[in-house]
């Protein structure tokens, strides 16, 4: 079975050249067994200023692994000023179904 986590960062939009040139300093420095899932981070506007977020997955037997990898790498980002970030973990409506009861389509 795999997870999937989705870690979100929020600040302030004047740090947005800040949290870019971050981005482009660290991203790859993941381990590979942490598998972005699609064309992330994903970015929209917000009322802390600006929102991004990305998808992970990760093996379960790895997650505890996973989860202290993706916290070291974001934890880079908070030296921006005002940078928020956090690490959830997601489900599909089609894993989340069978836990109130209820089978997925197929």
């Amino acid at each position: 079975m795999k997870t999937t986590l989705m870690v979100t960062l929020s600040y302030p939009p004047d740090k947005a050249t800040e949290v870019g040139q971050k981005y482009l300093e660290i991203s790859g420095t993941l381990p590979k067994f942490i598998k972005r899932i699609g064309l992330t981070p994903y970015t929209m506007s917000c009322e802390e200023g600006i929102k991004a977020f990305s998808l992970y997955e990760i093996k379960d037997e790895e997650l505890a692994d996973g989860i202290r990898k993706l916290s070291e790498y974001y934890t880079k980002y908070i030296e921006v000023p005002g940078l928020k970030y956090r690490v959830d973990i997601v489900m599909g409506a089609v894993e989340a179904l069978p836990l109130i009861g209820l089978k997925p389509p197929e």
